[in-house]
């Protein structure tokens, strides 16, 4: 580990006229290193013409600003995060003309504090906001705390629609014998302007992770297993599929210690022309980025 030491420079002040009294170096100092960053964020249109980021609001919170790059002129705010315990975390194009954000919020049931992450979608001029994480309702036997999040952005043949997860969870309608026992975490083709949905991956209770190849194909599933106790455990299994096949297969198992270090292969990203995984694993110490074939040789 590299330490770095800072020197901080020590102003004497006399009390002459004009001078700076400590006072107000002090200040100057504690505005320098408690600054929040400008920029959070940032994500480039596909056209290149306009340039979405996250950044802090003058009020407090977040807040969305888009900037066009070839007319010129001072970002605009489009929409903010202002209220207690709601975070903007990152907005980015799912087209020229539409983006797709991710905010989150910590609330209270009373007794438990309890964290949510939603997706939602807008117009670069801030204009037709929706939500695109469909959450709870009240048939819903258990509460969505996990809205999802999108894995690839350009699938082909969809222009502008992307691949989400989504959590769900069993319902039952009172007073009838409906029920909906779909429990787990799926993936969808979500069109962020109609919101039309299409299940690409079925929920699964034991999935904890889906990784695509950037195509629009689902290649990799990381799953938890759960004890009998219904505790989910700390070793994850990832599967993968080979290119136009639909048999998952074993590709890697990670574990972590009692100290937090993982060890086995984690994949990241898929790379659809080389049929790759890669990922980080764990070596003499040191984590290593590899790359596995993902054509049945393990290679």
């Amino acid at each position: 580990m590299r330490l770095i030491r800072f020197c901080l420079p020590v102003v004497l002040v006399f009390g002459s006229t004009g001078s700076v009294t400590s006072a107000q170096a002090g200040q100057t100092l504690a505005d320098k290193f408690g600054a929040l960053e400008a920029v959070r964020q940032m994500s480039i249109s596909p056209d290149g013409t306009q340039v979405a980021y996250v950044g802090p609001r003058a009020s407090g919170g977040q807040a969305l600003y888009i900037a066009d790059v070839v007319k010129g002129g001072l970002p605009k705010p489009i929409i903010g995060a202002s209220r207690t315990g709601e975070r903007l975390h990152w907005c980015a194009w799912a087209s020229d003309t539409r983006l797709v954000c991710m905010m989150s919020l910590v609330t209270t049931d009373g007794i438990n504090l309890l964290g949510f992450n939603r997706m939602i979608s807008l117009d670069a001029d801030g204009n037709n906001v929706a939500r695109l994480s469909p959450g709870s309702n009240s048939n819903s036997l258990s509460i969505v705390q996990n809205g999802g999040t999108v894995i690839d952005w350009d699938v082909a043949g969809k222009p502008g629609s992307v691949l989400m997860t989504r959590s769900f969870v069993p319902e039952q309608t009172i007073g009838s014998n409906i029920t909906k026992e779909e429990q787990g975490l799926a993936v969808e083709l979500v069109d962020p302007r109609t919101l039309k949905r299409q299940i690409i991956e079925k929920p699964r209770r034991t999935a904890s992770e889906y990784i695509s190849d950037g195509h629009g194909t689902v290649r990799i599933m990381g799953m938890r297993d759960i004890n009998d106790s219904g505790r989910i455990q700390a070793q994850v299994r990832y599967m993968y599929r080979k290119p136009s096949d639909t048999e998952w297969l074993p590709l890697s198992t990670v574990a972590m210690s009692a100290v937090g270090q993982t060890s086995g292969f984690e994949p990241y990203a898929v790379d659809h022309a080389s049929n790759v995984a890669n990922g980080f694993d764990a070596v003499n110490g040191f984590m290593g980025l590899y790359s596995v074939a993902l054509d049945g040789s393990g290679k």
